[in-house]
């Protein structure tokens, strides 16, 4: 029978030997496996190729000199040869199928599993709903119920004062830097005098119509005597002026006081569009305007005034900076300045009349703190406490002195939660608190609150257990 040939490559798979196998016309077909760098077929491509085979009608066999590769044919039903001389002489085995595995008898599963299973009897029952009523409780017992618990210890506590450095090695305490805004107001009497204006000067002036056609002037036209600084006078009468014809108009300064006297030959200026038509002369001297003195604020009551009203805010916002603070945190309060004037206003006016004056001001301080970690690094240099106590540091208090740090720092008996838990779990609210009582010699009684309020115990668990301890 006529073989054909079929010369395998590294980049060879199984979908290509099929192409292959397809343009074969024999009843033989020969895979000659390569001395090097053979193709890597799976066990499953060995098993598509020999299908692949079958199909066509075509008996394969391989030609390899890998003992792997032989191997790998034999076991999906392969003829399999070492040199193409013995495939072309011997006599190849005729193919034979892959044993199967027997089937499952699914059939005797199904009529096992319909087969009804006998009924537990009432003993057997009535055990397992106890045993899952007992796991039930024990398990809501050990979880569910928690507890509060109240002690409240006698009040104790030490002073530990220590010298701070000075400014320039104050860096080594790391202070922070807290900022406020504060405002108010503050009134204070007068002092001195201020001439007030009590009269405006008036007079006539001659009005001259330049221009070719006759110019009306309007009552209260504006006229500017060019003075330094320049004077607003306004005329009191109306008048009509031909071409070239003058008249004198009386006027009077707009505001009152010494200002608006003013000596004859000034020069003017007339308002808007009169300007250019209309010519002023004041042939005589303008006299009247009068100040009289009254009381009112001088420069050094106002700035008195504004020194006091700024140190009362500055006092105000060493408090406001205090309750910035978290508890434990020391202020110093030679750190306290000055930082922004957002608004300040000193009223009456500079230079107006008035019995009190009145100021208003809102201003930013800023100031530099030790945080309370630092304080307690640096306390925890310096101090032991007494034997069989521990510092509650959460209630500790810091302050800055006179270049002392002065700190207050409350005691508390020394234990561990967990052993305090280990006295009380387990027992009646009023044992518990016996016990406890006992072993802190606490001279107030103990408050314990249960959750669920109905639950007899304090729970097993040390964690359901909350301690809240309080000082007298």
């Amino acid at each position: 029978m006529k073989t054909t040939l079929v010369r395998l490559e590294a980049q060879d798979d199984y979908v290509s030997v099929r192409d292959k196998l397809a343009w074969i016309k024999t009843g033989r077909a020969l895979l000659v496996w390569p001395r090097r760098n053979g193709p890597d077929f799976r066990p499953l491509d060995w098993q598509l190729i020999r299908h692949a085979a079958r199909r066509r009608g075509i008996q394969l066999a391989v030609v390899a000199r890998q003992a792997a590769v032989r191997r790998e044919a034999e076991r999906v039903g392969l003829a399999v040869f070492t040199r193409l001389a013995d495939a072309q002489r011997a006599e190849w085995p005729r193919w034979q199928p892959l044993p199967r595995r027997a089937r499952a008898d699914l059939q005797g599963w199904r009529e096992w599993a319909r087969r009804p299973s006998p009924e537990p009897g009432l003993l057997v029952r009535l055990t397992a709903f106890l045993a899952a009523l007992f796991a039930v409780f024990a398990w809501g017992a050990f979880f569910v119920p928690s507890a509060e618990v109240r002690l409240v210890f006698p009040a104790r506590s030490d002073r530990v004062s220590i010298s701070l450095p000075e400014a320039a090695e104050r860096a080594a305490l790391n202070p922070a830097t807290v900022r406020v805004v504060v405002e108010g107001q503050r009134t204070a009497p007068v002092s001195g005098t201020v001439s007030a204006p009590m009269q405006a000067a008036r007079g006539q002036v001659e009005l001259t119509n330049v221009s070719a056609a006759a110019l009306d002037v309007p009552r209260g036209t504006l006229l500017y005597a060019l003075a330094d600084p320049p004077v607003a006078f306004a005329t009191l009468t109306f008048r009509r002026l031909e071409a070239g014809e003058s008249q004198l108009v009386e006027v009077e300064a707009v505001e009152a006081g010494e200002a608006g006297n003013l000596p004859a030959g000034q020069e003017w200026v007339a308002e808007g569009g009169l300007g250019a038509s209309l010519q002023v002369h004041n042939p005589q001297p303008l006299t009247g305007g009068a100040v009289q003195q009254q009381p009112g604020p001088s420069a050094s009551d106002r700035q008195r005034l504004w020194q006091a009203l700024q140190t009362e805010l500055q006092s105000a916002a060493v408090d406001a900076l205090q309750e910035q603070l978290s508890p434990g945190d020391a202020l110093l309060p030679d750190t306290v300045q000055l930082a922004d004037v957002y608004e300040q206003i000193v009223l009456p006016p500079e230079g107006e009349p008035g019995e009190r004056m009145a100021a208003y001001g809102r201003l930013a301080f800023a100031a530099e703190y030790v945080a309370a970690e630092e304080i307690r690094a640096l306390v925890e240099t310096v101090y032991q406490p007494p034997p069989g106590f521990v510092p509650r540091w959460e209630e500790m208090r810091a302050q800055v002195s006179d270049g002392w740090l002065l700190v207050e720092l409350p005691l508390r008996p020394a234990f561990a939660e967990n052993d305090l838990a280990r006295l009380a779990r387990g027992r009646s609210p009023e044992r518990a608190a016996a016990r406890l009582s006992a072993a802190l010699g606490l001279s107030q009684p103990v408050e314990i609150r249960l959750r669920p309020a109905f639950w007899p115990w304090l729970p097993w668990l040390p964690s359901a257990i909350d301690f809240v301890q309080q000082t007298e």
